[in-house]
């Protein structure tokens, strides 16, 4: 699945991705490949990446939406 990781001032992550978890306002997240699409609420903490090779990445956030989209790429929009 391609993962986006947008801010106002860059992109944080822009690739293929095994899984992305994310500190959502009901709790913790996690989005594999063919989720369902979603939009919920990013809250306050990491967004971990583990990338099409393995390697795992973390993004802090602080605010923001994540958005399953039904062709199955996940955007991640935070402050």
């Amino acid at each position: 699945m391609h993962v986006r990781i947008h801010s106002l001032s860059k992109t944080s992550f822009d690739g293929d991705a095994r899984s992305v978890t994310a500190p959502t306002s009901s709790g913790e997240i996690t989005v594999l490949p063919h989720h369902r699409p979603l939009i919920t609420e990013v809250v306050k903490g990491m967004v971990k990446i583990i990338d099409a090779q393995g390697a795992e990445s973390f993004v802090p956030v602080t605010s923001g939406f994540l958005e399953v989209s039904a062709e199955g790429m996940v955007s991640v929009l935070v402050d």
